[in-house]
């Protein structure tokens, strides 16, 4: 598996972690569209667990659109790729459990509302996403982001729910090749409410 090195945005983060919500304009292959340069979305953080594909694609726009970052990772920084640490460079906290779903839990509750992008929404995680924000009476919405007519759903149901803090969630890139670089590509006109 093609583990993301989302840090590549970042300007030298280990010596300077309080940079990690700065953006990077070098040009490199992580530059995004130019539609993103003005921020005009109501949300303020954006949290997310730090898996691989959309928890990992989300963080990275909120650095480049300069939002807030933050929420929970299993203990050890668990990925499907193995550890992590350098996502609490995007103030992400360790949990005491390796297990996803206390973390998962955290998130929903530390959030207004969780966006999810999932292309398989009998996955394991999205519906385990979707039953804790039920459980803790938390709107939640469920998008895939491959399909263009749901860039404009997601915007609209952001603008009805307007949250500060939104928890973003979805499938991990085993579960769905290609969602990392597809949210990092939709994620920006969603916040913003760009109509395609």
């Amino acid at each position: 598996m093609h583990i993301i090195d989302f840090f590549s945005i970042l300007p030298d983060m280990q010596n300077e972690p309080s940079k990690a919500n700065s953006s990077n304009d070098s040009g490199n292959e992580w530059e995004l569209t130019s539609s993103i340069s003005t921020n005009t979305t109501f949300v303020t953080k954006i949290i997310s667990g730090g898996q691989t594909g959309a928890d990992q694609a989300a963080l990275v726009v909120a650095v480049k659109m300069k939002i807030e970052t933050g929420g929970h990772a299993p203990k050890g920084f668990k990925t499907e790729t193995g550890d992590y640490p350098k996502l609490s460079l995007f103030k992400l906290v360790e949990d005491s459990s390796r297990a996803y779903e206390p973390r998962t839990e955290k998130n929903v509750k530390n959030s207004d509302a969780t966006l999810i992008f999932s292309t398989d929404a009998n996955s394991t995680g999205t519906k385990m996403t979707i039953r804790l924000c039920q459980d803790h009476n938390k709107p939640c919405a469920v998008f895939n982001p491959f399909k263009e007519e749901n860039v404009n759903k997601a915007a609209s149901w952001l603008a009805i729910h307007q949250p500060k803090i939104l928890n973003v969630a979805g499938n991990r890139e085993s579960v769905s090749p290609g969602i990392y670089e597809q949210v990092k590509k939709i994620l920006p006109n969603v916040l913003n409410g760009t109509i395609q």
